[in-house]
């Protein structure tokens, strides 16, 4: 009897045990963890500056379990070293080396942030250097980035020091030595064996470790001779350099017109057809942004042969011989775009004084244009209508005729009404513009601001620029075209600016980027420290000064 009872309770307290295994609830609440794993020195091989390191696997050790994400493209090892393995085994990291180390040589091993708790994601930034030899390398080269447009600091830029005797180069090769600038723009190579380098800064947007055309490059003139010690206080300018000319793309024929394509945006283009009635045959614009010349038939061509030229924004040239074709079939209501037109004044904020200064954008090239058409009124007069257009007006139109100015001198009080009526414009292919009504106010001085600024310098040429919270260019006004270098931005809208002036060496009136390969520095820009905060119907007058 007493068996059996024995026998009873232990499969009671077995079955119940399995039922308790099978509801386990993970524990909730309680404080999150915020701390980052802790490196065990006890535990990882090699020590921190170790010498004589000649094995081929690298074991860290920590506190807690971790993770690592994207380890081969977080971590960096210098000098460089690419052939490697990994795999994280609970509380363990173990780096396997499947090519040779260098001979007396001191290896850093950066891992950043890649190194994280399994439960947070809190990283560990961990660093090791070790030395091949009998001892360690133990020079450094120290500096700061800045994106010198904007004059902010370049975080996350590769820097790339390249020996001067090797045969590696930027655009090719990754670094003999690489590391990465932190959230201050600031970098510090350590453990380098001395030598003579090159040292370039690099925006390195698909992560291959080199130079790509388009990404923003920096470098430091001439050779850093860590012969003669360290260097620091090294200061890169973060520019995007554009050497290279645009490429033109095959003609693509469509319904009613024939577009070329460009791989960048274009600011000018010329044709050379040979014949001296090309206006005639056919009309063309550019696409807004720049990356299309778009070709309308006017005479039902089916081809002809044409030299574009085209000119990108840092004036790189590209010539090329097209044959663009055409379709000549009937446009079909359903195949046309519409063809509008947006007015506005030239001053955005509204009418300066007597003068009336209207831009007028075309979505087409406008073929004709019936003056009768445009008409305007007065104020709050709805049925004096008075021609738009008289023998005192100025009107010009645009390269492609997709823009008109229109300038003359009117008189108001607080607005007038621009009238475009029906069939005012007629583009390339015979659209015709819809009705428009446009009312355009006097602008309010209470509304706006006054800047002046006076520049104290000894520089001969130079560019004043005012910038708006987005780095575009409000205004800008050259050296040579003002009296003892005051400088005068009226009409602003109330915002916060920057005030960049252009150290403008060969006095162009334009900011000439670097140019690495001919180790050329781009010209020197100042920006004056303070944020401009203008107010409505204030004057602010503001002295910069710059040697």
């Amino acid at each position: 009897m007493k068996r059996v009872l024995t026998l009873y309770i232990y499969i009671s307290v077995l079955v119940l045990g399995m039922s308790s295994c099978a509801n386990i609830i993970a524990p909730t609440g309680g404080p999150k963890d915020t701390l980052a794993p802790m490196l065990d020195t006890t535990r990882s091989y090699p020590k921190m500056e170790q010498l004589n390191f000649t094995d081929k696997k690298v074991i860290l050790a920590f506190d807690e379990w971790i993770k690592t994400e994207k380890l081969k493209q977080d971590l960096i090892i210098t000098p460089r070293v690419e052939n490697y393995s990994y795999k994280v085994i609970k509380k363990r990291l173990e780096i396997t080396f499947l090519q040779p180390l260098d001979s007396n040589t001191t290896y850093n091993l950066d891992f950043r942030n890649t190194i994280q708790d399994i439960t947070e994601g809190n990283p560990t930034p961990v660093r090791l250097a070790f030395s091949t030899g009998n001892k360690l390398d133990t020079m450094q080269i120290k500096g700061k980035v800045t994106e010198v447009l904007t004059n902010t600091v370049g975080k996350n830029v590769m820097l790339a020091l390249y020996k001067v005797d090797d045969t590696l180069n930027i655009e090719e090769d990754p670094p003999y030595y690489l590391t990465q600038t932190n959230n201050g723009g600031y970098f510090n190579f350590k453990n380098i064996k001395a030598n003579r380098y090159r040292l370039y800064a690099l925006r390195d947007a698909n992560n291959n470790k080199y130079y790509n055309k388009g990404e923003f490059i920096g470098f430091v003139p001439g050779i850093i001779d860590l012969n003669q010690g360290n260097r620091d206080s090294l200061d890169i300018d973060l520019v995007k350099e554009d050497y290279a000319p645009p490429k033109i793309l095959s003609p693509t024929r469509k319904k009613h017109l024939t577009e070329l394509g460009f791989d960048e945006g274009i600011k000018e283009v010329k044709l050379d057809s040979g014949q001296t009635n090309l206006e005639q045959k056919i009309q063309y614009n550019l696409s807004p942004n720049g990356k299309k010349l778009i070709f309308y038939n006017k005479q039902s061509l089916d081809s002809i042969r044409l030299r574009v030229i085209a000119l990108d924004s840092a004036d790189n040239r590209a010539s090329k011989e097209v044959t663009v074709k055409f379709t000549n079939k009937p446009i079909k209501p359903k195949d046309r775009a519409s063809f509008g037109v947006k007015i506005n004044p030239k001053n955005k904020a509204g009418i300066i004084g007597k003068q009336l200064e209207l831009e007028l954008n075309f979505t087409k090239p406008v073929k004709t244009i019936n003056q009768n058409q445009l008409k305007y009124l007065v104020d709050a007069d709805t049925v004096n209508f008075l021609p738009l257009t008289d023998s005192s007006t100025t009107l010009q139109w645009n390269q492609f005729r997709t823009k008109l100015n229109i300038t003359r001198d009117i008189q108001f009080k607080k607005a007038i009404t621009i009238i475009s009526d029906s069939a005012a414009f007629v583009s390339a292919i015979d659209d015709t513009t819809a009705l428009i009504k446009q009312t355009i106010k006097r602008l309010d001085p209470a509304a706006v601001g006054l800047l002046n600024i006076k520049i104290e310098t000894q520089t001969t040429n130079f560019v004043v620029q005012l910038l708006n919270s987005e780095f575009e260019v409000v205004g800008e006004k050259r050296s040579n075209t003002v009296s003892n270098n005051q400088f005068k931005f009226d009409n602003l809208e109330p915002a916060t600016y920057t005030i960049r002036v252009i150290i403008d060496a060969n006095n162009n009136g334009r900011w000439d980027f670097s140019d690495f390969k001919n180790g050329k520095t781009a010209e020197k820009l100042f920006f004056y420290n303070n944020p401009v905060q203008l107010r409505a119907n204030w004057e602010q007058n503001i002295t910069v000064k710059f040697e």
